[in-house]
């Protein structure tokens, strides 16, 4: 079993690694720059003079871009660095990272108009690196962030490594607000987050890697998951690495049929709405069928034959519905 968490979650097991633990941010960064560097590498077995972009942000999801850029770069990797935030606007490990780059008289290019990116389309890279957003970020990417990301979905023919989660997406939802990066590839920083498994979201990560960042046993235990909560069992998950199967549902993911739930209905019907189905079909006993809406108020049946739902059925869709 591999614990699902939000974003508060891994940022509380960060900040207890590094103030009760003693490791500081920086060498997380370093470390999680380095894990995603090796699985770039890999990639790039067997490619002749391997290019890689690296698009970063301002946060320290540019940070582990800067880091991971380092990394290439001295396994003699050609690499171009694009930053979206001018210098003055970095700060933390972020700008430590950023700072050893200048200092290796690495090129780093700021950007602030897509236009900048125009040449990116006669010369794709054979890998770019997606170190825009990280988990910090919610509801959907605005402005300039936007058309960047648009940019590398629509212009850029080549193969995109997002780190930690895709840019665009949120760490805690299965939603996709907005733009958001589609990645060939996604290595995700100690845990996998919400985003990473859910559908519609997970359509966005491809293949997914796990990094180990160096965050102790007993950090990675502090402060319960909602995965370990009695009742909460629906956040946990056994996860194939390197990919997933494909989720399969019905109707273009619309609709999910569960037959014979009774009173474990509750269960499969938080199931069946967490991976993103916005409609239930229940079959139980004889023929017996009803048909949900997650969006109904009341959760009063679409269409109903044969009987009608218990009263104890009904409480437990109610359940999830407020969930």
């Amino acid at each position: 079993m591999i614990k699902v968490v939000t974003a508060e979650e891994m940022r509380e097991k960060d900040r207890f690694t590094i103030e009760k633990i003693g490791v500081p941010g920086v060498v997380l960064m370093e470390n999680a720059g380095a894990a995603v560097a090796r699985v770039i590498m890999r990639e790039l077995n067997g490619v002749a003079d391997p290019l890689v972009h690296v698009i970063c942000g301002k946060g320290n999801n540019g940070g582990d871009g800067f880091v991971i850029a380092r990394h290439l770069w001295n396994e003699g990797v050609y690499v171009r660095v694009f930053c979206i935030a001018p210098a003055e606007q970095l700060t933390g490990d972020a700008k430590i990272n950023y700072t050893i780059l200048k200092n290796m008289k690495m090129p780093i290019e700021h950007i602030g108009n897509v236009t900048e990116l125009r040449e990116l389309e006669h010369e794709p890279p054979d890998i770019l690196v997606d170190a825009l957003l990280g988990t910090g970020v919610r509801g959907a990417a605005e402005g300039f962030v936007s058309e960047v990301i648009d940019f590398i979905n629509h212009n850029i023919e080549t193969r995109v490594v997002a780190v930690d989660i895709p840019s665009g997406l949120d760490a805690n939802s299965a939603e996709v607000a907005g733009s958001a990066v589609r990645a060939d590839l996604t290595v995700t920083m100690a845990l996998p987050k919400r985003c990473h498994v859910l559908y519609r979201a997970k359509n966005y990560v491809g293949q997914l890697y796990i990094a180990d960042i160096g965050i102790p046993a007993v950090c990675a235990e502090y402060g319960r998951c909602k995965s370990e909560n009695a009742g909460s069992e629906r956040y946990c998950a056994a996860l194939p690495f390197p990919g997933f199967p494909q989720i399969r549902m019905r109707q273009s993911g619309r609709t999910g049929w569960l037959q014979r739930l009774h009173r474990r209905c509750s269960v499969a019907a938080h199931a069946a709405m967490k991976i993103g189905g916005e409609w239930l079909g229940w079959q139980c006993r004889k023929a017996s069928t009803q048909l949900w809406s997650k969006n109904s108020p009341k959760l009063s049946p679409v269409r109903c034959r044969k009987r009608p739902i218990k009263p104890s059925e009904r409480k437990a869709f109610q359940r999830f519905a407020n969930w």
